[in-house]
């Protein structure tokens, strides 16, 4: 098993390591491309290996590694803003969420909370234990239901939603802090 390291970077140092690390998988992709039998867009950054797998291999390998580094640049984000010319900053934080899945829509927050006329917006919990508190007070409700007639029992004893650990960016956003979600997903 590979130890873990921890280094610290500039930001910008981290930016340049991120770009380097891209050019890399770009290149373990156009040679998987090359292999395949199909015309690279730039066969000129082609690596040599033994077959397409490898090449495959590889680029993910450094998809991985890109991924990982970006999560956790942007966590240690900050956001600034205000008004009245003073820049308020606020970093990122931790919380934890009761999410489920959604056919059609993926992880979804399943705790929602809203205070007077604000839209709902999901339940955020300091610590995983008090998520996990609030998800076995929503199972004893459920059990309770069924006792009480108001509940078959594959629906009272059905466990479809999780704790799930997010970060919430300076900017308000909320992004899960190790889960890949879809393509161009926003937040919530």
């Amino acid at each position: 098993m590979s130890k873990i390291l921890h280094i610290s970077l500039s930001e910008a140092d981290i930016e340049q390591v991120i770009d380097g690390l891209c050019v890399r998988e770009k290149a373990w992709q156009q040679t998987a491309i090359l292999l395949r039998g199909e015309e690279p867009g730039d066969p000129s950054v082609c690596e040599e290996c033994s077959d397409e797998d490898e090449a495959e291999g590889m680029a993910a390998t450094y998809g991985r590694i890109i991924g990982k580094l970006v999560a956790q640049r942007d966590s240690q984000a900050v956001a600034c803003g205000g008004g009245n010319g003073e820049v308020v900053c606020r970093p990122n934080e931790t919380f934890y969420m009761i999410v489920g899945e959604s056919v059609g829509e993926g992880l979804q927050p399943t705790v929602m909370v809203s205070e007077g006329d604000a839209p709902f917006e999901p339940l955020l919990f300091p610590t995983e234990r008090e998520a996990q508190m609030e998800m076995a007070d929503r199972m004893m409700s459920k059990l309770e239901e069924f006792i009480d007639g108001a509940r078959d029992f594959d629906d009272a004893v059905a466990l479809d939603e999780h704790v799930l650990e997010v970060v919430r960016r300076g900017d308000g956003k909320i992004f899960p802090k190790d889960h890949a979600m879809p393509p161009g997903f926003a937040g919530w």
